[in-house]
């Protein structure tokens, strides 16, 4: 073979295993971001019902002091 050859060969190797590299690093970027947007969910809903939690124990609360004025 020819020097030439193998230079087009090497670089047709290197090439698709870059191309192969470039899309696993797309997938894998696209999980991490879905696996971010649900995390995120999760700790609004977390807040939301602490939030909720608090709010409701100042309930009673308020009714005693109405009822008991």
């Amino acid at each position: 073979m020819s020097v030439d050859a193998d230079i087009q060969r090497e670089h047709a190797y290197q090439r698709e295993h870059l191309e192969k590299t470039v899309s696993t690093l797309k997938k894998r970027l696209l999980s991490d971001n879905q696996h971010h947007h649900d995390d995120n969910v999760r700790i609004m809903q977390v807040r939301w019902l602490v939030a909720v939690w608090y709010s409701s124990q100042d309930i009673p609360e308020i009714f005693t002091i109405k009822f008991s004025s």
